[in-house]
């Protein structure tokens, strides 16, 4: 018993002796004890002893190295620094992912290259990233959990994952409920209430919604997390035609909000209710105060649907083009997936001035093809009483030529030969049947009439049979058959001008808009042919 106590003794000994010889493995031993409660003290200390560890000629082992790479990550990202520098990280992954090593550091090194990757925008590599660090959650605290399912959440929702993006909120729900967290936990619960009302689940949004009313009082919310309640209700009454209760009591509190995005939640609100003169104050207050990236062409597209509202819709096409302009020069996604409802009813709106003046000139056309054929009918008509009369003529003649059948031979050869020329003639025009010359003239009306946009259905119907996983996942994204059509031309080598002679300009830019707010494609984001064109490529590829 003694000698093993003396040999633990003399064990601990050394790994002290160990520890007090290697003074940057206590600095960095010291940095990782406070850097989850204070990361900017954590960073400048870090910056203090990045050149020592980090050189050429440095001295420190790679497991020195190893730390300070994942704590320099970790403090980055705490202090809402977005790095994209891969490298940063690098040191930490090759040493801790080692299939020798695991625990805590495996897990926080493949989180931070996963939260690096999703800075930089490689949402495919950020997405290995964080499964590979969800294979060693079990050492990881519970509040990185959250972290972890929230990251998730966030790629799967750019790269068009929506069950996936959901099917990760719903783990980070629970990962913040057990953590008792309660901002986290009521954030994940809007989340996912949202996520219901874009999907048009309506009965899971209730659940949610619920859920985060019982379990977090109004007392316990920030500004931030009552604000954000508020908006997801907001978002349930413009989605849907059933206004709650407190609707107009909230819209009425955001007018003298000094944030952009609630202003633009109580114009849309006020739109929703058909209140011109509210939604106008609302509208010069954005013009006036406004300072956000996205704002300036959301002005243009809710000022349409308000010269919409008030009948004007000359001013509501040009407002909508000087939207479609502003996004295309600047390259600013201003449609978050809330605004997707509002478009396409806004759409429909001009559908219906569109379809009265073809309904109007489709009459146009009845009716000159009514006319032409009345006309057509009454011409056959007098030629067949003309025909008619010569034959009664022909037939007296015949009648004639019998009761003088003592005639000289010679007179009634000419007779019987005129006869026989004139009964030719008859029987040549019954049954030749003369051409209707109006058979061209009608063919041409029947081009000019066709829909071209049933080419565009035709052409998604068929990318349905030759790439279902294609046409599938633009169907994931509420995309229309004709919609889906449209993407479908980029991947045929249309170019964007030629798609656009294809279809109206006014469609063409109309369209555009539309399928970009249903892809969620960001500000910064590559065109609509580009991306497409990837789409497609990856799903012949990998087919699943």
């Amino acid at each position: 018993m003694k000698i093993g106590k003396l040999i633990q003794v003399f064990v601990v000994t050394l790994l002290a002796a160990a520890c007090s010889g290697n003074p940057t493995r206590n600095q960095l031993a010291d940095i990782e004890s406070y850097i989850q409660d204070r990361p900017d003290n954590a960073l400048a200390n870090l910056e203090a002893i990045k050149a020592n560890i980090t050189s050429e000629n440095s001295r420190a082992s790679k497991a020195d190295k190893a730390k300070f790479s994942l704590l320099y990550a970790m403090a980055l990202d705490k202090n809402y620094i977005d790095t994209t520098d891969i490298s940063i990280i690098e040191p930490a992954v090759e040493y801790y992912n080692s299939p020798l090593r695991k625990g805590l550091d495996k897990f926080m090194s493949n989180f931070y290259l996963g939260r690096i990757y999703e800075n930089a925008g490689n949402f495919k590599e950020a997405i290995e990233a964080f499964l590979k660090a969800e294979e060693h959650k079990k050492y990881a605290p519970i509040n990185y959990h959250t972290k972890l399912y929230a990251g998730l959440n966030r790629v799967y929702h750019n790269t068009i994952s929506r069950k996936k993006a959901f099917d990760a909120t719903k783990k980070e729900c629970e990962a913040a409920k057990l953590s008792g967290d309660t901002y986290d936990y009521g954030a994940s619960l809007l989340d996912l209430a949202f996520k219901c009302i874009l999907n048009g689940d309506l009965q899971e949004y209730k659940k949610y919604l619920n859920e985060f009313e019982t379990n977090i009082p109004e007392s316990d919310r920030d500004a931030w997390l009552q604000s954000y309640y508020l908006q997801t209700c907001l978002e349930y009454n413009l989605t849907t035609n059933e206004i709650t209760p407190g609707f107009v009591d909230t819209l009425n509190l955001y007018t003298s909000s000094p944030e952009d995005y609630n202003l633009l939640f109580a114009l849309r609100g006020f739109l929703k209710i058909k209140n011109v003169e509210k939604a106008s104050e609302m509208l010069n207050k954005l013009e006036l105060d406004s300072n956000g990236t996205y704002i300036p062409s959301a002005i243009y597209y809710y000022k349409s649907e308000l010269e919409a509202l008030k009948g004007d819709i000359d001013g509501a096409y040009h407002d909508l083009h000087e939207y479609v302009e502003l996004q295309d020069a600047s390259n600013i996604y201003a449609f978050d997936n809330e605004l997707v409802a509002l478009e396409d009813k806004f759409k429909i709106k001009l559908m219906k001035q569109k379809q009265l003046v073809y309904g109007i000139i489709t009459a146009s056309i009845a009716i000159i093809l009514a006319g032409f054929f009345i006309l057509k009918y009454r011409q056959r008509r007098k030629e067949n009483l003309i025909l008619r009369h010569e034959f009664e003529l022909t037939r007296e003649e015949i009648a004639n030529l019998v009761e003088n059948n003592k005639r000289s031979d010679e007179e009634k050869k000419r007779l019987s030969e005129g006869i026989t020329k004139r009964i030719s003639t008859l029987i040549s025009a019954f049954s030749s049947g003369k051409k209707n010359p109006e058979q061209a003239f009608i063919s041409e009306l029947s081009e000019r009439i066709k829909d071209k946009h049933e080419l565009i259905e035709c052409i998604a119907d068929f990318y349905s049979l030759r790439n279902e996983t294609f046409y599938n996942k633009l169907k994931e994204a509420n995309l229309s058959n004709s919609e889906i059509g449209y993407c479908c031309l980029y991947t045929l080598g249309f170019r964007s001008s030629e798609v656009g002679d294809i279809i109206d300009r006014k469609d063409f830019y109309q369209i555009n808009s539309i399928i970009r707010a249903k892809l969620d494609l960001k500000p910064n984001d590559t065109n609509l042919s580009n991306y497409i064109n990837k789409l497609y490529s990856q799903t012949l590829e990998d087919p699943s």
